[in-house]
């Protein structure tokens, strides 16, 4: 494996799973490739550095043992791009990256799919406190009829007695 870092942000979710996000992709090739001064040939260089940064980052997070430094259960590693338009030129420079980082459980994101993912995330959150409400009452739910079903034996017995009580009665009468 690579090397232990801290992600930047970890997401916990429901049953103790956890989803680290990362935001130190490299991006001086391409800051530098949308410099209007450069001429064509050397953007598409810059273009094809930075796609290659890229994809060199998501194997770096692939090596990284996030699950030792994470607690819970590692779902899937954030790589997070903090500009929409630089991974639209990763991209088109390499149409195989997404992918390619998908199948290490890797999900690149920018802020507006981020803000989309973690929405996800406090549904989940929703959905498991849902769930255990509808639990616990159905626990109190159970309890609740085994009472009422002690109250109806107890008022049986009261019943059984008062008809006893009534014939010594009667017979005493």
């Amino acid at each position: 494996g690579g090397a232990r870092l801290r992600p930047d942000m970890i997401v916990r979710l429901p049953g103790g799973r956890s989803i680290p996000i990362d935001a130190k992709v490299p991006m001086s090739a391409y800051l530098d490739s949308i410099n209007v001064q450069i001429a064509d040939d050397d953007r598409v260089r810059k273009r094809e550095s930075h796609a290659g940064a890229v994809r060199s980052h998501v194997r770096t997070l692939t090596s990284r043992d996030y699950a030792s430094a994470v607690e819970g259960q590692v779902e899937l590693t954030v790589m997070f791009v903090p500009v929409e338009s630089a991974l639209a030129a990763a991209l088109e420079t390499d149409g195989t990256l997404f992918k390619e980082a998908l199948d290490q459980r890797v999900i690149i994101t920018t802020p507006s799919t981020l803000l989309a993912l973690l929405r996800t995330c406090a549904l989940q959150w929703q959905q498991s406190k849902l769930n255990e409400n509808a639990r616990r009452i159905g626990e109190h739910a159970k309890e609740l009829l085994v009472r009422i079903q002690n109250v109806a034996d107890d008022l049986q017995k009261v019943g059984r007695g008062l008809d006893q009580a009534t014939k010594a009665f009667n017979e005493a009468v």
